[in-house]
């Protein structure tokens, strides 16, 4: 079985507040194989009520690091040798997501361990 995924829009958030969304590019996945992805967001220009940057900004302060919630959604289909291709809507929440954020101005990395996400079609 192959899936196909595409029109995959990712959207960041801190805490319920939404701060970015990137459109990633599609891509097919075979039988059994695992996909890294990788994303950027900025949300520079945008604006951000004070309590999203003083959160982000106390997080920081702490020690660097500030959680964020991913959702992604995506329509993907699924092709098997045999069978007529389907396509759903795929929706994947990932919660808590530590970034280390340098005080340099720099981009953010994704720190710590891989996460638990949550999967629905």
């Amino acid at each position: 079985m192959t899936l196909a995924y595409d029109h995959i829009q990712a959207v960041i958030f801190y805490k319920s507040d939404s701060l970015s969304e990137t459109m990633i590019p599609p891509f097919s996945q075979g039988t059994k194989n695992e996909t890294s992805l990788a994303a950027r967001f900025a949300a520079a220009g945008s604006f951000v009520d004070n309590s999203v940057s003083n959160g982000v900004n106390g997080e920081r302060g702490r020690n660097g690091n500030v959680e964020f919630n991913l959702r992604m959604i995506s329509r993907v289909r699924f092709r098997a040798k045999a069978w007529r291709a389907r396509s759903r809507f795929l929706k994947v929440f990932c919660g808590n997501l530590v970034v280390g954020i340098p005080s340099n101005g720099r981009s953010g990395m994704l720190t710590g361990r891989p996460r638990q996400c949550r999967v629905g079609i």
